[in-house]
């Protein structure tokens, strides 16, 4: 009787787990991936980044702008990368990154 009972309490929980996870239409998860879809990507050279405090005070600065999703900082290669907002224009991201002590070719 005890073997009974511990199965049907795992396939409840199996079951409500799987109903609880199920992948509907509205799920929140379908609608952040198609937002994500809608971002653009700028990768700019950015000379004058020498440590990660420098990766940091670029990455803050950029992230401050409205519309930014994602900024990424690749010292090695001077490289940064900004998924934002179409809105956002390219100057405005070179801007505030000179403006934090950069500079851009």
């Amino acid at each position: 009787m005890k073997k009974l009972a511990l199965s049907m309490l795992v396939i409840a929980m199996v079951f409500a787990l799987v109903a609880c996870g199920g992948e509907e239409p509205g799920n929140p998860r379908d609608e952040q991936i198609d937002r994500s879809s809608a971002f653009v990507k700028t990768e700019l050279t950015v000379w004058g980044m020498t440590c990660n405090s420098c990766a940091n005070r670029i990455s803050r600065a950029v992230s401050a702008l409205d519309g930014v999703a994602h900024v990424s900082v690749d010292l090695r290669a001077e490289l940064v990368t900004v998924e934002h907002e179409p809105e956002l224009d390219a100057q405005t991201i070179k801007d505030s990154i000179t403006a934090a002590g950069y500079n851009i070719p």
